[in-house]
């Protein structure tokens, strides 16, 4: 939202607190252009922001005016769109909701298909059920159904909204198409809504992939293997797609059980009986293995590119276009990736890729496909060996910017995040231009990244924008900015591996992956320490922290009846427990509401910490200084160190 609006609904919203409630009608005439759903978000926020601060009360008198905001919205869509909403139910209903009938009235009107169409569709619905005998409920049902499949492939307007006014339908839908009733025809809406939740754009993405596995699983409950072989098979493949892609839980296991999943459905989906979607499969089983952390990577990315060659026996250009042209993409992905090989070959094959898939996928025929490829080729060209450098990071550049042509804040938030945290490192390094102004330009992506990956929301993303950052500070020779970024990458990682549940081997990669940060940390703090020498003991704190880790695990495993007084003992055991039960219920897609879930996780880990922290000097939170101030003239310590050159280094992204 800009600065401008935001001020807007502020000064709106202060204005109707303060007044006489016979005034608001006045005033909302008054300004009536901010009268709009988005303002109903901002209050919803906003009153949650009093919450958390304590203010009950303020948080009600805003939730009051919220819901009253949202009922003038409804009223004001409705006048707007009963008229659009009659001509096309006609239309629907006259042509069985024939595509060719339907698409040239919803391009003529994409002014009205916005998210206020979506949020009174429900109501516009019950009262045409009202006017239908029962009778013929199932069959308005499965024209909402054949609506909202519609609007979720509908190319035009805004791609969130469609999603929206999709996801509504299909919820209509759902209050005719019951489990008990109409089994077959819920689980087919249950699909349904899993995969409009696997791409929706709107709230926040781990929780939309959450639902969208709920979905998923819901549907298996009808479409099992015995009698459904071939929905079993479908739904399989579409469940691995939502596990390659989840955020909650530990991404290692996710990946393993997308792979999983993508093996069951080749067990129905074979070549010669189900061609298409056995190259689908195949297709998704090779992004799955390119994810992979178990396992060795170089094999994992053989094993991709194995995957993506047997789809391509199917998906050929002249028949299947646009999935082999994807096909293409994510080989040039994984050939950016390989390792076996020539390194300098491979990302050219990467490149001839990339350039393959762009020939079917445009900018105007394919706009977000034709984004996300024009991304991919820059990440490329900023890792290409052969060329000049200067002339690769300047394609690299242009690639990323054409990308965010498309790729913008409001419609696609997490990848405008990825593609600006690329563009920073690019500028990072670029070799042209007046240095400063290159390092500004970085520092400006990165602060922009980080506006949607949060910790909370997306913690690896957020450590790998922040080391970024702290990168392109350090370049600038600030280093108190450069230090509080690693500090931050630190404290994400160090809360990454705490949700790490499946075993030590992903805890051993996480801790390989992230070894730079630790050294460029501490490589920091000793320059800081040359005007500053309490800095030398920040550099050896980090030094403990990466490497004691798993020490500190391995002794609370073993000892830790004679390091804890048995109450204290008890007390770590029940959070960690109920941190455990709540991890499995999160990544199990179990839990009501994950988001709300994960939050009370934090809070327990804190506790947990504090507690442990309190009795074992080198914890979670290690700190040199108090723990040498715990030491009696009697007590010697040894420091052992493994000699390592500390390399400057920038991210990599895929």
């Amino acid at each position: 939202m800009d600065e401008q609006r935001h001020l807007a609904y502020l000064d709106l919203t202060e204005e109707l607190l303060r007044c006489d409630s016979t005034r608001a009608p006045e005033i909302l005439q008054a300004r009536r252009e901010f009268v709009d759903t988005g303002w109903v978000e901002w209050l919803e926020q906003a009153a949650i922001r009093q919450e958390e601060q304590g203010n009950l009360q303020g948080a009600n008198q805003i939730y009051n005016l919220r819901d009253y905001a949202a009922i003038l919205v409804s009223l004001e869509t409705a006048k707007i769109t009963a008229p659009f909403w009659n001509e096309l139910w006609q239309a629907i209903l006259q042509s069985n909701c024939n595509s060719q009938v339907i698409e040239p009235l919803l391009r003529a009107n994409l002014d009205k298909l916005t998210d206020a169409f979506a949020q009174i569709l429900p109501s516009l619905a019950a009262n045409l059920f009202s006017t239908i005998p029962p009778e013929g409920w199932t069959a308005i049902a499965g024209l909402f159904v054949n609506f909202s499949n519609l609007m979720f492939h509908f190319p035009l307007g805004s791609r969130a909204s469609n999603l929206e006014i999709a996801i509504a339908g299909y919820n209509i839908a759902l209050d005719v198409f019951t489990q008990a009733e109409l089994p077959q025809q819920w689980a087919i809406v249950q699909n349904s809504l899993g995969a409009a939740y696997n791409n929706r754009l709107r709230g926040e993405r781990a929780e939309n992939l959450e639902q969208a596995i709920a979905y998923y699983q819901n549907a298996l409950q009808v479409y099992t293997q015995d009698s459904f072989p071939e929905q079993w098979a479908m739904l399989q493949n579409n469940l691995g797609t939502a596990y390659s892609s989840r955020i909650l839980g530990d991404r290692a296991q996710n990946l393993e059980q997308a792979i999983l999943c993508h093996q069951n459905s080749l067990q129905v989906y074979t070549e010669d009986d189900y061609p298409v979607d056995w190259a689908r499969a195949q297709h998704n089983l090779g992004i799955a293995y390119r994810g992979r952390i178990q396992g060795e990577p170089d094999a994992n990315l053989e094993q991709a590119i194995a995957c993506f060659c047997r789809s391509l026996l199917v998906r050929t250009r002249s028949v299947l276009p646009t999935e082999w042209a994807d096909t293409q993409k994510n080989l040039g992905v994984v050939y950016c990736d390989r390792q076996q090989g020539n390194k300098a070959r491979n990302l050219e094959r990467a490149i001839n890729y990339l350039q393959n898939a762009l020939q079917v996928y445009t900018q105007t025929e394919f706009p977000e496909k034709w984004a996300q490829t024009q991304k991919n080729l820059g990440v490329v060209y900023w890792q290409r060996l052969e060329g000049e450098k200067a002339e690769n990071i300047e394609r690299a550049i242009a690639c990323y910017q054409n990308a965010l042509q498309v790729y913008t804040k409001a419609e696609f938030p997490e990848t405008w995040a990825e593609t600006q945290n690329a563009l920073a490192a690019a500028w990072r390094q670029r070799i042209l231009g007046e240095r400063h102004q290159n390092l500004e330009q970085a520092i400006n992506c990165c602060q922009e990244a980080l506006q949607v990956r949060t910790q909370a929301a997306f913690p690896m993303y957020h450590a790998e924008t922040q080391l970024n950052l702290g990168l392109t500070y350090w370049d600038m020779q600030q280093l108190y900015l450069a230090y509080s970024a690693f500090v931050a990458a630190v404290e994400t990682v160090e809360f990454l591996r705490s949700e790490i549940i499946s075993g030590d081997i992903a805890k051993r990669k996480l801790a390989e992956e992230w070894h730079q940060l630790y050294i460029n940390i501490v490589e920091v703090c000793l320059e800081l320490a040359v005007n500053e020498p309490q800095y030398l003991s920040k550099a050896i704190t980090y030094v403990e922290r990466s490497k004691t880790r798993q020490l500190v695990e391995l002794v609370l495993s073993r000892d830790n009846h004679s390091i804890f007084p048995p109450d204290i003992a008890s007390q770590l055991q029940q959070l960690q427990d109920e941190i455990n039960q709540g991890q499995q219920c999160i990544q199990s897609g179990t839990s009501a509401n994950s988001t709300v879930l994960a939050q009370k996780l934090q809070k327990l880990r804190q506790q947990r910490n504090t507690l442990q922290d309190s009795y074992l000097a080198v914890g979670s939170r290690f700190d040199l200084a108090p723990f040498l101030a715990s030491l009696d003239d009697r007590t010697a310590v040894i420091e052992w160190f493994i000699g390592l050159g500390f390399v400057r280094w920038g991210c990599s992204f895929s």
